[in-house]
């Protein structure tokens, strides 16, 4: 913060670029109302807040167990018809599930659609990740089984996401089909990549062919 008083002070106007910066550092240093002070001042001057200023706001409350001035916040983009991507859902569905507020997070995500939004892997991974933090084991498995019916499948994070979960949580015979499944996947894509690798000479081979009597 002395940086950017001497930089005040010596006629250099900051952008949106020094105000992102200073929000990450206040917030990694937990001064949540000082961060908060330095938006509206940014605001006050006129500097529009770009996407990624909002996600460490809202990141920065939801890390400083200030979920309730999150949703306020969330709440006040939304107010003011801004056009608030999967990331900023993601980051407060994040906070609910890890603090315990399984209401506030259902209600989110049941509501995603209404808001032409879909939801990606990385959400469900971190919701995967929040429920097992919480022993909510089935509710993962459920929502591990959701991705795949929305036609979202889960990547290599998410697997380890959910079977670490279960396994720090000792539920260690619902973790082994999870694993397995992983495993298969896994080999799976791997033999449909060789395939694609060993069709690839032969394709050549083809179109050299008919390149020839062409």
């Amino acid at each position: 913060m002395h940086l950017f008083q001497l930089m005040q002070l010596k006629g250099v106007k900051p952008d949106v670029f020094t105000y992102c910066t200073l929000l990450s550092c206040l917030y990694r240093m937990r001064k949540c109302e000082a961060a908060l002070e330095l938006y509206n001042e940014m605001q006050t001057r006129g500097i529009k807040a770009n996407l990624h200023i909002y996600r460490d706001l809202l990141h920065g409350l939801c890390q400083n167990h200030q979920i309730a001035d999150a949703l306020s916040f969330l709440k006040l983009l939304e107010t003011k018809g801004l056009d608030c991507d999967i990331s900023l859902y993601t980051i407060i569905m994040d906070g609910t599930t890890k603090h315990g507020d399984f209401d506030t997070m259902k209600a989110f995500f049941d509501n995603l659609s209404t808001k032409g939004l879909q939801p990606d892997v990385q959400l469900y991974t971190v919701l995967i990740n929040g429920l097992c933090l919480n022993g909510k084991f089935e509710e993962a498995k459920q929502f591990l089984l959701k991705m795949e019916e929305d036609g979202c499948p889960p990547n290599s994070v998410t697997y380890n996401v959910i079977v670490q979960g279960f396994l720090k949580g000792k539920k260690f015979h619902e973790a082994v089909p999870i694993l397995e499944e992983m495993v298969g996947r896994a080999e799976n894509e791997d033999s449909a990549r060789h395939k694609t690798m060993d069709q690839g000479p032969r394709n050549w081979e083809k179109l050299g062919e008919t390149r020839r009597t062409a």
